[in-house]
């Protein structure tokens, strides 16, 4: 399942395309069937101007009802590739831990890091894996909500741990508590209106 979206401060309209209530498409609490792949494409740019966009995929796949993978990344440029990143090498699972009737809550982890922190074409110049530049981010989270036959709306809180370096435990880095609220509408089978608000975070130290 597919979905390109314009993206503002606050909302998202997509095209969805989808045949059956509460598919992938901008659905917060979305959970593959076992056996099941899916894939959703974004892209995104900035209300104000169409000169800076990010381009984003992920693919994922039920191993049970409850439990399902993912991977994804996304790349970005702005002034006609003048700036270029690849902004993001994502892996991650979701445990659905509550599945009562409508009520849904998921824990999800994941990993990610930035390939390419930038790349400036006027410069020649590029940090690929720059051991001071490149953010390697841990996350674990909890998402919970309720899903109807034409509409979800879902709640999230994640923790964040983000250092120069992978596995440097012992390092300070970067501590941050995200939260954030998410809603989907299904108008009919072929349109879907997404709406979430901009996520809000708090540094912390540890």
């Amino acid at each position: 399942m597919k979905k390109i979206a314009l993206t503002s401060l606050l909302a998202v309209f997509a095209a969805a395309g989808a045949n059956a209530a509460n598919v992938i498409d901008g659905n917060p609490l979305y959970m593959p069937k076992a056996g099941h792949f899916y894939s959703e494409t974004a892209l995104d740019s900035h209300s104000e101007s169409t000169d800076s966009w990010a381009l984003s995929e992920e693919f994922g796949y039920g191993i049970s009802d409850k439990l399902a993978v993912m991977v994804g990344t996304g790349i970005s440029e702005t002034e006609g590739f003048d700036i270029f990143g690849w902004d993001n090498l994502a892996l991650g699972a979701a445990f659905r831990a509550l599945d009562m009737g409508a009520w849904k809550v998921d824990a999800i982890a994941a990993f990610n890091m930035d390939p390419i922190y930038t790349y400036v074409d006027a410069a020649d110049e590029g940090y690929f894996l720059d051991k001071d530049l490149t953010t390697y981010t841990w996350t674990l989270g909890v998402r919970g909500g309720y899903v109807a036959s034409n509409w979800t709306v879902a709640g999230h809180v994640n923790f964040n741990y983000a250092n120069a370096e992978a596995f440097a435990w012992g390092d300070e880095g970067v501590h941050a508590w995200q939260l954030g609220v998410d809603g989907q509408y299904l108008i009919d089978s072929d349109w879907n209106l997404v709406a979430g608000e901009a996520n809000t975070n708090w540094d912390i130290r540890i």
